[in-house]
């Protein structure tokens, strides 16, 4: 597994029928056109804790990862990685880096793919993560997925949780300098991981982009 590109497609979440909203797919769609058929594709995302999670209809959680996936695999990708443990882009971005770290022992560049309004987020915790924390084995590309008009004003509410996020990473999480160190703090000191399990944002049922 030396030659091939690697991506990574963040999660942002599941509609109540199960689907993938537009803005997911529009990430898969990028995906799709510029990856090949041996690439390495990491979906992330289990579900986020800020809302109850979307059953099957035999009860069981429905994981965006896994969703994600089989979108990918009916578009002829295979080599695709499901990382069901995050809750949000920390867990995603720690998360990527252990499985990447153990399947890698070179200097790796990597894709991530995300949407516009959860870019400048995605960018500072993915370079911390995978550029910042010791010790250093990768590179990043990000790609910015436009979203469809139709989100116009869900997005303004949007990015001013997404500034609030941000400010919240650098309090927490910056200072942080091994990804050892990064793992432990996250499930020791992070509700949606420790065993608290629960997240303090949960005002997301008027916005639940993410």
């Amino acid at each position: 597994m030396s030659k091939e590109s690697i991506y990574i497609v963040l999660g942002g979440g599941v509609l109540e029928t199960g689907d993938l909203p537009d803005y997911v797919i529009s990430r898969l769609d990028l995906v799709s056109t510029i990856a090949s058929k041996n690439d390495l594709i990491i979906t992330s995302s289990s579900f986020s804790l800020n809302l109850p999670p979307k059953r099957d209809g035999q009860g069981y959680p429905i994981f965006e990862c896994v969703e994600m996936a089989k979108n990918l695999k009916e578009r002829d990708l295979e080599n695709v990685i499901c990382e069901g443990w995050s809750h949000d882009t920390i867990g995603s971005a720690i998360f990527c880096r252990m499985i990447l770290d153990n399947l890698f022992d070179e200097m790796k560049t990597l894709n991530v793919v995300t949407s516009d309004f959860h870019f400048l987020r995605t960018k500072e915790i993915f370079n911390w993560a995978f550029e910042e924390l010791r010790p250093k084995k990768f590179k990043l590309n990000f790609h910015n997925v436009k979203s469809s008009r139709n989100h116009k004003n869900t997005i303004k509410d949007r990015l001013i949780q997404e500034e609030q996020s941000i400010n919240s990473f650098r309090k927490n999480f910056k200072h942080i300098k091994t990804i050892s160190s990064a793992l432990r703090y996250l499930l020791l000191n992070h509700d949606n991981y420790n065993t608290s399990f629960s997240s303090k944002n949960r005002d997301f049922t008027n916005n639940p982009m993410y």
